[in-house]
Order: structure tokens, then C-alpha cells, then sequence
């Protein structure tokens, strides 16, 4: 079990982006579901528009990178034409060794909170259906928000929004591209 004293979170700097990468690509490559291009979409969000770098958090535990998690901008497309603004939450990485000892829900409440207080209003994620609702996501479509690509009904409920403003996505309607 983890002592909690020895972990730090915090953003990522520039100096780690290739340990991070490194990371997520190992996580990844023993995932049940990966497209087996993570640790390249980490770098495809840093370099788009979106990238938000107080919102990409690195955990580490005696100096040593045991966790990331990045927050990026995105747009919902509402049925009236507008863009509506949101973050992605994408990807969550965990070393294996370290998995279900709590370092993904910290680094997951830590991104919240900050988005949260850097006054984001919503987030949404294509995740783990079982995973995710703890921190209070639920299927985006709920909202009457969609995935922009089709995809397999079975899978719908794996593309979760949070309202970080209660009710704020009440009559929003639209799709999103999570990528």
C-alpha cells in the first residue's frame, strides 16, 4: 500500500515529456482495451490548441513518475450550430505495480478540483464505464451529448460527461469529438 506523504502531484514540465511517454506507453501496452497509440495521442494533445499545462498532472512517488493524467480543451457542437467549451479528460495512466492503490482516483480529483477552480464547466471522457461514475461522470447522452463518430450501442455509455457547474449541461445537446 501507498503512503500517501510520498506522493506528490503536480503539473508535468516540458523536461519529463518523453519519461511520460515512455509511461503511458507501457501502461498501455498490458491495457485490456488500447489502441496502442496513447502515449502518441499525449503528444498530439500537447501540440493542438487545447493543451492546458496546469492540467496535466504528473504523480510521483520518491521522485519516481508513477502516474499522468491531462485535461484538454474540447467543444461540444450543439444542435444550434454553437461551439460550446469543455475539457476532455485523456489519458489516465497508472504504472502497473502501482494500479488500485488510489493514484488514479488523486490524480483524477486533483485535475477536477483545479479544473473546477480555474472555472472549466464540464468535462467529458471515453472510459471505463465502471470506473468512472465514482467521480460522478455518467453517460454523456444523458445530456442529449454524442459521440460525433458512430459507434457500437454497446459502447455508449463509455463516453461520460461531469457537470463541474450542477445543471450546467441541461438543454446543451450536440456532439463531441474526443481526440
Amino acid at each position: 500500500m501507498m503512503d500517501n506523504l510520498e506522493l506528490e502531484i503536480r503539473p508535468e514540465t516540458p523536461t519529463e515529456y518523453d519519461e511520460i511517454r515512455q509511461m503511458v506507453k507501457e501502461v498501455f501496452s498490458t491495457a485490456k482495451r488500447s489502441d496502442g497509440d496513447e502515449h502518441e495521442f499525449v503528444d498530439k494533445l500537447r501540440a493542438r490548441g487545447g493543451y492546458i499545462p496546469a492540467l496535466a498532472l504528473v504523480a510521483r512517488q520518491n521522485g519516481r513518475l508513477v502516474g499522468h493524467i491531462m485535461l484538454t480543451q474540447i467543444e461540444v457542437n450543439t444542435a444550434s450550430g454553437e461551439k460550446w467549451p469543455a475539457l476532455m479528460l485523456a489519458p489516465l495512466s497508472v504504472v502497473q505495480i502501482q494500479q488500485n492503490n488510489g493514484i488514479g482516483t488523486k490524480l483524477t480529483e486533483e485535475s477536477l478540483h483545479l479544473a473546477k477552480k480555474m472555472g472549466y464547466k464540464a468535462v467529458f471522457l471515453a472510459g471505463h464505464a465502471n470506473y468512472y461514475p465514482r467521480f460522478g461522470f455518467v453517460p454523456s447522452w444523458h445530456y442529449g451529448i454524442e459521440y460525433a463518430n458512430p459507434i457500437p450501442r454497446a459502447q455508449r455509455d463509455n463516453i461520460m460527461a461531469l457537470e463541474l457547474q450542477p445543471g450546467v449541461l441541461q438543454g446543451v445537446n450536440g456532439t463531441i469529438m474526443l481526440e
